[in-house]
């Protein structure tokens, strides 16, 4: 039997069974902008270089849904990767707990030389082609990833203090496994803030999963951090 969702005031809040999926879809608004990269991108080729513009993407695709409170505090990962391919970060944003290590893997034919703003212990570095290089983020926080060598090469590193997460796929679906009972915090992340908070409980019962509709509020185009 599936119980239904209930709106209490302004927060969505969501009856579903112990250890449940909770998943769900980001909309969109009309008048929502998305976050606009005016760096002009290169690609090496054989003949030069040429210029091209920057690909279109479902802002959606980073985001970040965090789930915080209950029993949701969540051990630091083992590592999670972040590849270099075309001159772009892969994936653009990725989301981590505290003390997860970080693999940064160059699979360009050029140099990269990451480093991050934000953390002084990640200096720019020369990465060659084939490359690995490891970073441990100890400390909560939205950390930028820029390339000396590349500059419209650009990414985020989020670390949560603990949560469960997700990023949406394109057209704005998420999904969110193994959630215990309790009270939670739903919120959004993107282009450096959380723009999206609502109340969501996960209760004792006998359905599986739920269904959470998150619409995001129209908001000003955001500048590439």
């Amino acid at each position: 039997m599936r119980r239904p969702l209930i709106l209490v005031g302004s927060a969505l809040l969501a009856v579903v069974s112990e250890a449940a999926v909770v998943q769900g879809t980001v909309a969109i608004p009309e008048g929502f902008e998305a976050e606009i990269d005016t760096t002009p991108s290169m690609w090496l080729i054989e003949n030069g270089l040429v210029p091209i513009a920057p690909p279109l993407e479902d802002p959606r695709t980073r985001m970040v849904v965090v789930l915080e409170g209950g029993e949701a505090a969540a051990a630091a990962g083992p590592s999670a990767t972040v590849t270099l391919r075309d001159m772009r970060l892969d994936p653009r944003v990725l989301p981590v707990t505290v003390g997860t290590a970080v693999d940064f893997k160059n699979e360009d034919r050029s140099v990269h030389a990451l480093y991050s703003p934000g953390d002084s212990r990640f200096a720019a570095q020369p990465q060659a082609p084939g490359g690995l290089r490891t970073h441990r983020f100890d400390r909560a926080g939205a950390y930028e990833i820029r390339c000396k060598e590349v500059p419209h090469v650009r990414g985020v590193v989020l670390v949560l203090a603990g949560g469960l997460f997700a990023l949406p796929q394109s057209g704005g679906g998420f999904r969110l496994e193994n959630v215990p009972a309790g009270t939670y915090t739903l919120r959004v992340w993107y282009a450096g803030d959380f723009i999206h908070t609502q109340a969501v409980e996960v209760g004792a019962g006998d359905a599986p999963s739920a269904q959470i509709d998150v619409t995001l509020a129209a908001r000003k185009a955001a500048k590439t951090p």
